[in-house]
């Protein structure tokens, strides 16, 4: 396979919920980094910290901290403290979040199955299969 076509269809994935996403960040006025972070804070329970964000976003700690203290402000998200470490602090949606996570999640949930709308079940399972083997030999690469 090809690595540049595996890069290619991630940014075109990406490119095709960025515009359908950016329509709720317009309709919210939540700057769309912003809508990005509680999305995925909303989403995915093993994102705590503003670091994992800045890994999973690959956005600049700067910027994370910059949206993380508006969003707290508005109301979107709370901070609390992680025991055993005060450095580290646990970012936690609140119910504000809930109809801007449930719509950017139904847009992605609608735009896989159009992605993969040709292929069999068996197929996906494999694909998928594979794409958590590439991402545990991902992390074993120290660059």
């Amino acid at each position: 396979m090809n690595y540049f076509v595996l890069l290619e269809i991630a940014r075109r994935m990406k490119n095709k919920q960025n515009k359908l996403c950016k329509k709720i960040s317009e309709e919210t006025g939540v700057h769309y980094t912003a809508l990005e972070i509680i999305v995925l804070l909303y989403s995915d329970s093993t994102v705590t910290t503003a670091k994992e964000v800045c890994e999973y976003l690959n956005l600049k700690p700067n910027l994370v901290s910059f949206h993380v203290d508006k969003l707290v402000s508005d109301g979107y998200l709370v901070r609390e403290s992680i025991d055993g470490d005060k450095r580290k602090v646990r970012l936690i949606t609140t119910e504000k979040c809930e109809s801007i996570g449930e719509r950017c999640n139904q847009i992605r949930k609608e735009l896989f199955e159009k992605f993969t709308g040709s292929c069999t079940k068996e197929e996906l399972e494999t694909f998928y299969s594979c794409i958590l083997k590439i991402r545990k030999n991902i992390e074993t690469i120290n660059v």
